[in-house]
């Protein structure tokens, strides 16, 4: 028996700190995911030419109270960021991320061929969003670098974090399953 619950996802109002909602630049990886399927990878009017890409928005996150690692938004995120690589060639992706989990068969190898397309991957945690003209600003400390950097970027991609259903616990009684802390 295959019990699915579904999910609910972070809301990154609760990080004002990115952007999202003040900036139309900001979306969430499931805005990104409508954009790309309706072929309308465009903010602004205007195709992207730099998309950066934050891993982790509200998991693995104390101060949010979301501990455990969501274990799709890695792969979810690489496969957004080659959609981007093949529909923009030109564009420069940049993916920050604080440690990268393919948990699948076959993952690992998908996750070699987007770096080898090009994507850029910069181990950092995004400490704040700002404007700069008619782009926002990516600001976060480099941590292999060990510097604070700032990337520019036409579209900000947010990988939240996803959570079980509010009614988990209830279908999980109903079925006698037990549940870990994941």
């Amino acid at each position: 028996i295959i019990v699915a619950t579904g999910y609910d996802v972070f809301d990154p109002h609760n990080r004002p700190e990115l952007g999202y909602g003040q900036y139309p630049e900001v979306v969430t990886t499931l805005e990104f995911e409508r954009m790309a399927i309706s072929g309308q990878l465009a903010v602004n009017g205007r195709q992207p030419s730099r998309v950066v890409f934050i891993q982790c928005v509200g998991s693995r996150d104390r101060l949010q109270k979301k501990n455990y690692c969501s274990r799709v938004c890695c792969m979810v995120t690489a496969r957004q960021a080659k959609m981007v690589r093949e529909a923009l060639p030109q564009a420069q992706v940049t993916v920050f991320y604080m440690d990268v989990r393919a948990y699948g068969k076959g993952f690992e190898e998908f996750y070699d061929s987007v770096r080898e397309s090009g994507v850029l991957y910069r181990r950092g945690n995004p400490s704040e969003i700002t404007r700069s003209g008619d782009k926002v600003l990516v600001h976060a400390e480099d941590t292999f670098l060990g510097e604070e950097v700032a990337v520019e970027a036409d579209l900000v991609v947010l990988a939240v974090g996803m959570t079980p259903r509010q009614d988990t616990s209830a279908i999980a009684g109903l079925f006698k399953l037990s549940r870990s802390a994941d």
